[in-house]
């Protein structure tokens, strides 16, 4: 059954002379996937692209430590301490590298928890800074 996309692999789309761009098929309407026979296609040609369970757990962590470390930076910026809030931000930067170089596996694991300890370390050193700066104003 085809679902009326023609989507190119990640191969192609590196391959100039493979390069396609995806095409919509007007005679099928997308809408909500009923039994998934469409989408057969598309889950096999991405299916080894797919991270697996603990990669995918480091970036959804990292992305909600770094979301809350935007919010709480925030008052930084209000308590103009912009300098602790750069000096926060190295110190996650500096960690990460840290985790990075120190730790052993795959690159991308490396990577996803070297992005998960710089964000905590960054909120941590945030958090600090702010109650450090409120306190003394």
């Amino acid at each position: 059954m085809h679902c009326g996309y023609d989507l190119p692999t990640v191969t192609d789309l590196a391959n100039p002379s493979r390069r396609t761009l995806p095409v919509l098929d007007l005679g099928v309407m997308p809408g909500p996937p009923s039994g998934l026979p469409a989408f057969e296609a598309l889950d096999e040609r991405v299916a080894e692209y797919r991270p697996d369970a603990l990669l995918a757990a480091y970036a959804i962590a990292g992305v909600v430590i770094a979301t809350t470390a935007l919010f709480v930076q925030q008052m930084l910026i209000a308590l103009r301490a912009t300098g602790a809030l750069a000096g926060a931000w190295f110190g996650g930067l500096t960690a990460a590298a840290v985790t990075i170089i120190a730790t052993g596996g795959s690159a991308s694991d490396r990577v996803a928890l070297g992005f998960v300890t710089g964000e905590a370390v960054a909120l941590a050193l945030i958090v600090l800074a702010v109650v450090r700066t409120a306190r003394s104003t």
